[in-house]
């Protein structure tokens, strides 16, 4: 049935195709030309379920802008628009929109579960003023559920770049707040450096802190132009070492400890000092020697007692001088290299040589 009336279009001419419906209230048509108050000269409607085949090839030519709405019985839409040379597309969501502001395409999009594969190359490419990225949120609800994050990568490569050095990133920060953190790294071979033209901070809190290194040898260069300082507060320090042990300093060392001392040397210890040794006991000293003692001097001796010296010898007292020299008293210029200031000295010992 054709309907129509004069005027142009501003009366609106059209003819209208009706089909039978399929149930009552449920109406298709298909209309040619403009009705009075619709601009629209082509419209193709039907209330029912509609299928288009085409056997051949399909195409379209769109002089003007192009959109496609699917509102997939709900109340959000989905869909695609072309405008201006520009594609925009919603896919299947709870909301979503396609928009241009300023010369730029928009798109805002809310959607359900999403499973992606790609079979290719995929480049990810991003300019702009932001790029933000967040998952899940730190108010939770019921329908914001922050979910399990699991992430796995194989591949032949990985490298990552932040910044350069002509274009070094202003400010770099990391935050972790975790109940529990495990970390595993297995690799044949490792190499690390950090540079640091500032100041460099690191700070732990711990309740207990346990680290455990094996390895075939190591090697700990550190070099520093000033000084280095390190502070250790703790109820008790235990330090145990099973390997020989070489230690060289180059340098004055300087000792002070406070509080009682304990040595124990299981074995052989020998002490060689090439220069003036300066000792001073400044209270009660216990010297007790259980076995031999053997002293040997090779050059001139000079000891000054200022006190009482109290010796006790049990057993056999060898005394070898291999010169005398005899100085007077005006000769005799005393340098305190060797002070002794205690209550008693007591020597127990089966040979006591002094030469």
């Amino acid at each position: 049935m054709a309907e129509g009336s004069g005027g142009g279009a501003a009366g609106g001419r059209f003819g209208v195709l009706h089909v039978p419906d399929f149930s009552p209230g449920m109406s298709s048509y298909l209309r040619v030309g403009t009705a009075a108050g619709d601009d629209y000269t082509w419209r193709d409607h039907t209330d029912g379920n509609r299928v288009t085949t085409t056997r051949g090839d399909k195409i379209e030519v769109i002089q003007g802008n192009y959109q496609m709405v699917v509102l997939g019985r709900q109340e959000h839409q989905s869909g695609l628009s072309a405008e201006a040379g520009n594609v925009g597309q919603n896919s299947i969501t709870f909301r979503g929109t396609v928009k241009r502001e300023g010369g730029r395409v928009i798109e805002e999009t809310v959607k359900g579960d999403v499973h992606t594969t790609y079979h290719g190359d995929v480049v990810d490419e991003y300019h702009g003023s932001l790029l933000e990225s967040r998952t899940g949120s730190e108010s939770p609800g019921v329908d914001r559920e922050n979910p399990d994050v699991l992430e796995k990568t194989w591949a032949k490569r990985i490298e990552s770049y932040t910044g350069s050095a002509p274009t070094r990133v202003p400010l770099i920060k990391h935050e972790t707040w975790a109940i529990e953190m495990v970390s595993k790294t297995n690799a044949l071979s490792m190499s690390g450096e950090t540079i640091v033209e500032g100041a460099s901070r690191s700070a732990t809190k711990a309740a207990t802190l346990t680290s455990e290194t094996t390895a075939d040898a190591i090697t700990d260069t550190t070099t520093v132009t000033g000084n280095v300082e390190s502070t250790t507060t703790a109820a008790k320090q235990i330090s145990t070492t099973h390997a020989d042990s070489d230690d060289t300093t180059y340098g004055d060392t300087t000792s002070y400890h406070e509080g009682n001392s304990n040595v124990t040397v299981k074995g052989v210890e020998t002490t060689v000092n090439l220069g003036m040794v300066n000792e001073s006991i400044l209270g009660m000293m216990n010297d007790c020697t259980i076995g031999a003692t053997l002293g040997a001097t090779v050059g001139g001796s000079l000891n000054v007692q200022i006190g009482v010296d109290v010796g006790i010898t049990l057993g056999a007292h060898i005394d070898v001088k291999l010169a005398e020299l005899s100085l007077k008293p005006s000769d005799i210029k005393l340098h305190l290299s060797k002070l002794r200031t205690a209550l008693f000295r007591k020597n127990v010992a089966a040979v006591n040589l002094l030469a």
